[in-house]
């Protein structure tokens, strides 16, 4: 048995028409599917998963019963997706999460492989697992991305598929750039990297679970067909990985952290753009500039090291 895995984010199940994406995707693809579904939309979508955090007060709330809120965002939209696809006929049915079978100390897959016997996509809800107790709790944010991964390792498949709002993973994000590149691979490290200034569409655990277990990760669009960025054990080739921004640093990932640090400083000089004070971390660089300076910084940067991407 043929098993493809993708996990679609919250903007993908948040509305019919994106779900009709979704629909598409799955009727171009013959193999047996297990999607792992998000929660519906973002923070103002009724069963978000802030929407949901916005309607209790943690004061009074116990973990246990803030859990069993959370659950039902994830439940919901897998329920509701499922839903669509029978309508497109497609045989699909949503996972309970004991049919899901991820705990706390373990994974029983044995439900899911029986379900494939008599359905061709199996939908789970994101994000959660059963402790020993048989009671819903969850992953930290993002932990649909990890519930994937590990299900993955668990089904003994080396490919999981990230269907985004976005159609891969850019070296930056700066107002005034349009139609920037994405990286069509990356590095584990790498993609780790970028991790650590910010870059959160992947959740960083399940880069480190797929890391350690050697699973690919290819982060797509959900709308457009595109190739997007495969993340594997590649040989490793970008001194400068990415950067991103705050309101007085310039973040740089690089995994040759003493390589690039006296090529940027010189770089800055040679530019008469004078940093505060550089701050060296595993992997990656943070320079801190006057606000008179920062904008221009973060262009030339852009310029020199990422044009490519241009």
């Amino acid at each position: 048995m043929k098993i493809c895995i993708m996990k679609f984010g919250g903007i993908a199940t948040s509305t019919k028409k994106n779900r009709d994406y979704i629909v598409n995707i799955i009727k171009n693809n013959h193999d047996k599917i297990l999607l792992v579904a998000s929660a519906m939309g973002r923070v103002g979508f009724p069963y978000a998963t802030d929407t949901l955090l916005e309607l209790i007060d943690d004061k009074y709330i116990d973990e246990k019963e803030k859990n069993r809120l959370l659950a039902t965002g994830e439940t919901i939209s897998s329920i509701v997706l499922a839903n669509q696809l029978k309508q497109n006929e497609i045989n699909a049915y949503a996972l309970s999460l004991k049919e899901l079978g991820i705990y706390k100390s373990h994974i029983d897959t044995s439900n899911i492989l029986k379900l494939f016997e008599k359905y061709d996509v199996l939908i789970a809800p994101g994000f959660l697992l059963l402790n020993e107790f048989g009671e819903v709790e969850t992953f930290s944010r993002g932990g649909g991305d990890y519930s994937a991964v590990i299900l993955a390792n668990a089904l003994g498949i080396k490919e999981v598929y990230l269907y985004k709002d976005v159609s891969g993973i850019m070296p930056f994000v700066f107002p005034g750039y349009k139609n920037i590149k994405c990286y069509d691979k990356l590095d584990y490290s790498e993609a780790l990297a970028l991790s650590s200034i910010g870059y959160n569409i992947v959740q960083k655990e399940a880069l480190e679970f797929a890391k350690f277990k050697k699973i690919s990760l290819v982060l797509k669009s959900f709308i457009l067909e595109n190739d997007g960025t495969t993340i594997s054990e590649f040989d490793v080739s970008h001194n400068y990985i990415g950067s991103s921004f705050t309101k007085d640093s310039i973040l740089i990932a690089s995994n040759n952290i003493a390589l690039i640090k006296e090529e940027l400083e010189n770089f800055f000089l040679d530019n008469r753009l004078y940093f505060k004070d550089v701050l060296e971390n595993d992997n990656y660089l943070e320079f801190k500039f006057g606000v008179n300076q920062l904008q221009l910084a973060k262009k030339k940067v852009v310029d020199q090291f990422f044009g490519k991407f241009l």
